[in-house]
């Protein structure tokens, strides 16, 4: 019994490698058979959640659905819109993750570990790229296509080609040139379609918010864009940084000038205002003390002419004989 015992009490860690299937469906599925998930959300001022379903249709056309797994959340204390909450919800219902074995992953799924490589970034490049031209130019590819001539086209002055994987490039006598083949040949691209204003803005950034001509260079080492300046400089003209380093500031706009400061044929400092300046330092006789005084300034408001004085100290007695001595010299004031 000791040995069975034991025996027995070895293999309990082989428990965990045992799989139960769980029961979805009343009978065994069969071969047609098709499977469906469906998921479900929804959201109130209380909370919002997710719940699933897997759908069976056997052969025989009988459908049969089970629940598969549920999900709630409380609403935030703070007010939340129910459009917002329903967000939320749809959030969670996106978050339900299947876990899949490697050893029994569907080989007809896609292989999401394989890493982005050059070749792909640019097979995806022709291929938008050549989306777009068939959205653009596709009665003149067309007739590229059964050798006739463009002539009514934008295209025309271009001399356009089709190349092995028909996308529509540039045409000429350069194709020899020790460049690469999208400098010689760039592809053609229509001016108002919303890629070639993203091409536009990522060169545009890439290159430190360059200008309008370096732009246009850099956009004909890969693509030709029909009316290339104007299209460069729509997209460039809406950038926001560009705005913001290019801003002309605005002048501040004066106000009306009194009448004291337009009035002709008038002596000087007929019209006067006055100001203190100050605090100065000075020395009286030979003495080290030092003593404070004020400069006073008096200026023709009409034809800006200046008058100094020295004010002792801050009081109106000093103000009075600085105003007498200004009178005596200039003349009485308005």
């Amino acid at each position: 019994i000791l040995q069975r015992w034991q025996s027995w009490k070895k293999d309990l860690h082989l428990l965990r490698k045992i799989t139960i299937p769980r029961c979805y469906f009343t009978k065994p599925q069969h071969e047609g058979s098709s499977l469906e998930l469906h998921n479900f959300n929804d959201a109130s001022e209380v909370g919002y959640g997710s719940v699933s379903y897997l759908r069976i249709t056997y052969p025989d056309g009988k459908i049969e659905c089970s629940f598969v797994a549920g999900k709630s959340r409380n609403a935030p204390l703070r007010t939340v819109t129910i459009p917002r909450l329903e967000l939320q919800a749809a959030v969670l219902a996106t978050q339900e993750k299947w876990p899949i074995d490697e050893k029994q992953k569907n080989p007809q799924s896609p292989d999401v570990e394989k890493k982005i490589t050059l070749e792909d970034l640019e097979n995806a490049r022709r291929k938008i790229i050549k989306l777009v031209q068939r959205q653009t130019f596709n009665e003149e590819i067309a007739k590229l296509v059964k050798g006739l001539t463009i002539k009514s086209s934008s295209l025309a002055k271009l001399k356009p080609t089709l190349d092995e994987e028909a996308i529509l490039r540039v045409g000429g006598r350069i194709s020899r040139a020790p460049i690469s083949r999208d400098a010689a040949n760039p592809m053609i691209l229509p001016r108002k379609h919303h890629v070639t204003r993203i091409f536009i803005r990522f060169l545009h950034e890439r290159n430190g918010h360059c200008g309008h001509e370096q732009v246009l260079a850099l956009s004909r080492e890969h693509c030709w864009i029909l009316k290339g300046r104007a299209a460069i400089k729509e997209v460039l003209n809406g950038c926001t940084k560009c705005k913001k380093r290019t801003a002309v500031r605005q002048e501040q706009e004066m106000a009306e000038l009194p009448k004291a400061r337009l009035t002709p044929y008038e002596p000087a400092f007929f019209y006067t205002g006055v100001d203190y300046f100050g605090l100065i330092y000075v020395k009286r006789g030979r003495g080290k003390t030092t003593e404070k005084r004020w400069g006073v300034i008096f200026t023709c408001m009409n034809s800006r002419a200046v008058h100094l004085d020295v004010a002792r100290s801050l009081e109106t007695d000093a103000f009075i004989l600085v105003l007498i001595r200004f009178l005596n010299r200039r003349g009485h004031v308005k």
